[in-house]
C-alpha cells in the first residue's frame, strides 16, 4: 500500500544576520499531493487573501 502524500503551506521570516530563512509557521497542512502533476500555485488575491490551486495530481 501506497503512503499518502501531502502538502503544506508555511510562513517563513528571513532573518538578516544569518542570511537564511527562519520561524516555519504551518499556514495549511495536509493539502492533498501526488509524486506525478503535482502542480500548484499560490497567489494574493486583490481582497488580500491567499489562494492556492493543488493541481491535477496525475495517475495516483
Amino acid at each position: 500500500m501506497k503512503a499518502k502524500k501531502f502538502a503544506r503551506i508555511v510562513r517563513l521570516t528571513y532573518d538578516e544576520k544569518a542570511n537564511k530563512l527562519a520561524n516555519e509557521t504551518i499556514v495549511m497542512d495536509k493539502l492533498p499531493a501526488s509524486g506525478d502533476h503535482n502542480s500548484g500555485r499560490l497567489r494574493f488575491g486583490s481582497n488580500g487573501k491567499l489562494f492556492y490551486t493543488i493541481g491535477d495530481q496525475g495517475f495516483g
